[in-house]
């Protein structure tokens, strides 16, 4: 038989005699045979009994934890393991799809996370966020302002202090949810930035696992719409979109990271007429900005935008007199920001195909790096609950096709509605899978 990866011929002799004479195989060659597994299966040898549950956790021998043998096998290989967008949280589990094998898959986070704290009633207060094995969780409202950060692999977590601007008694009423950008730096640290967007003036924050304390980024910073909750960081600047439902004006703001110099990149106006093709006919509308976002995709920073058309006239010729065409239709466009070292422009969009999205639904946006998703929720207006996501669509980023993904399978343990909550990034649990939050 041919050797596995990193086994010589003695090893894998070794082994078939333990198994044919029935003798226990010593924990050394189980976990080098655990660490060949990918995840999430590998996930499963936890559960296995306490003393392997011991060698994922930090809380059980932290000392011993940071040069453990086990663990950097396992990290090692982790390369190989999927990564996962559209990505939603309910309660303490995981629910990811998984583009290369087109399959979802559902996880139960470490047990040791309280994913389950105390929360809003109003889920579009709470906002989950990734960077590798570690998740963000951002909880708002009128008394409390909370930010956990934990591993799911191997249940370290804390509750972070809160950026004074943002405690209750500063931040005032009617403020917008703040923009949260989470990612993880080197092997063992992570960042996490918060946009603040007041009423009259925004102030940005960063924190630091390595100085573990918030400090201020830029302050003053004019509002003149909303903020996106999609943010970029790449090559040492956080990017920004801010945008005008009014005026149909997007704006893209590039920020040096670490001070305070921010510069507004590039404007987009969402052009006032538009011509499409619906159910065969041509017909002519209005458009209006619903949402915006930006997203990295490869090296490419990418602006989408959900408008919604007004349409108000037919151009072909029909011979069915009683056809109307719908009286508004939605569409996604996704553009590509090019820079220069003089100058910033967006090229020409691709634009989502009719029919394909749904009004009166909200939308949220996410990317696995080569691909855009866009996800589609219904939302009870008395509990201001996410449901289920209905329809969930993808956007190839260098092929520019547009294709519909089939939404996450039912599980029979969960409630019959679910209270999903969209993350605002991927998860991939091989990126650095020990780091401790």
């Amino acid at each position: 038989m041919d050797s596995p990866e990193g086994w010589d011929g003695e090893e894998i002799h070794e082994v078939q005699g333990m198994l044919e004479s029935g003798v226990m195989i010593p924990e050394r060659v189980m976990e080098k045979i655990f660490c060949s597994i990918t995840f999430p299966y590998i996930w499963k040898v936890l559960l296995l009994s306490r003393r392997w549950a011991v060698k994922f956790s930090t809380a059980f021998q932290p000392s011993k934890y940071l040069h453990d043998s086990f663990r950097e096998a396992v990290t090692s290989s982790s390369h190989r393991w999927p990564l996962y967008a559209p990505v939603f949280v309910h309660q303490n589990r995981i629910v990811g799809y998984d583009a290369k094998s087109r399959q979802w898959l559902t996880l139960i986070a470490h047990p040791f996370i309280p994913l389950q704290f105390p929360m809003s009633r109003a889920t579009e207060n709470r906002l989950v966020a990734f960077a590798g094995s570690l998740i963000c969780v951002v909880q708002k409202d009128k008394l409390d302002f909370k930010i956990l950060v934990g591993n799911v692999m191997n249940g370290s977590w804390k509750l972070l202090t809160t950026p004074t601007v943002l405690e209750p008694s500063k931040r005032g009423h009617g403020l917008n949810v703040p923009v949260v950008r989470f990612h993880a730096v080197g092997s063992d640290g992570y960042k996490i930035s918060i946009l603040n967007p007041g009423l009259e003036t925004s102030e940005a924050y960063l924190w630091d696992s390595k100085t573990p304390v918030w400090h201020k980024t830029f302050k003053n910073f004019r509002r003149h719409g909303f903020f996106s909750r999609h943010s970029v960081f790449f090559s040492g600047y956080t990017y920004y979109v801010m945008f005008s439902k009014e005026s149909s004006v997007v704006k893209l703001i590039k920020c040096k990271t670490e001070d305070e110099n921010w510069s507004s990149l590039v404007t987009l106006s969402i052009e006032a007429d538009e011509t499409l093709v619906v159910d065969g006919m041509t017909v002519c509308g209005r458009c209006k900005l619903l949402e915006a976002g930006v997203f990295l995709c490869g090296i490419h920073i990418m602006l989408v935008a959900m408008v919604e058309i007004d349409v108000v006239g037919i151009l072909s010729a029909t011979n069915d007199d009683t056809y109307k065409p719908p009286s508004k239709v939605l569409q996604v466009r996704v553009y590509r920001l090019k820079q220069t070292q003089t100058a910033a422009t967006l090229v020409t969009p691709s634009k989502s195909p009719p029919g394909m999205f749904v009004r009166g639904m909200r939308t949220t946006f996410i990317t696995d790096g080569e691909s855009i998703y866009v996800s589609q929720f219904s939302i009870s207006s008395a509990t201001l609950k996410w449901s289920e996501p209905r329809t969930i669509h993808k956007f190839d980023v260098y092929q520019r096709t547009w294709t519909r993904i089939a939404s996450p399978p039912r599980v029979p343990s969960f409630p019959e509605v679910l209270e999903l909550t969209p993350a605002l990034s991927a998860f991939e649990p091989g990126l650095n899978p020990f780091t401790i939050a």
